[in-house]
């Protein structure tokens, strides 16, 4: 019996042997998988970056009544006075927008904010909107 479990042992350590060597032929990759994973990295590091709406970002609206701090993904619309009267903020799909305001030119509304330290600003009806907290580490993103 001592004949037969040798064997069965000879014969399991040498099957251990050729996966360990089939393990160390392909755990070394290519040429081409190098360059694959590089492409890969580049399509997909900018789409992540990019699907990061709200990420703890606020909006953060100044008027001369006071100032309100609301969520960035959470969609709603603000009305804030000013002096010449309402100008309204909607906060919707992870940016705000002025969509109506009593100022004379209304410059304001053709602006959007999605992301820190982005801001809009209403001159004349003294109201400013802006975009705080999110990744810090952002400077300028290039599309």
């Amino acid at each position: 019996m001592q004949v037969a479990g040798v064997f069965v042992c000879h014969h399991l350590l040498a099957q251990a042997h050729q996966q360990v060597v089939i393990i160390d032929d392909m755990g070394k990759p290519s040429h081409l998988d190098i360059i694959i994973l590089i492409l890969l990295a580049m399509l997909l590091v900018p789409l992540w970056a990019s699907l990061d709406v709200g990420g703890g970002s606020m909006v953060s609206i100044h008027a001369d009544g006071g100032q309100w701090l609301y969520p960035l993904d959470q969609d709603r619309t603000v009305e804030v006075e000013g002096p010449l009267g309402v100008t309204t903020i909607q906060i919707e799909d992870g940016s705000a927008r002025i969509i109506s305001s009593p100022c004379p030119t209304r410059s304001c509304m053709r602006m959007e904010a999605s992301m820190s330290p982005e801001s809009l600003v209403c001159l004349p009806n003294r109201v400013s909107v802006s975009i705080t907290g999110g990744p810090e580490d952002v400077d300028v993103i290039v599309y």
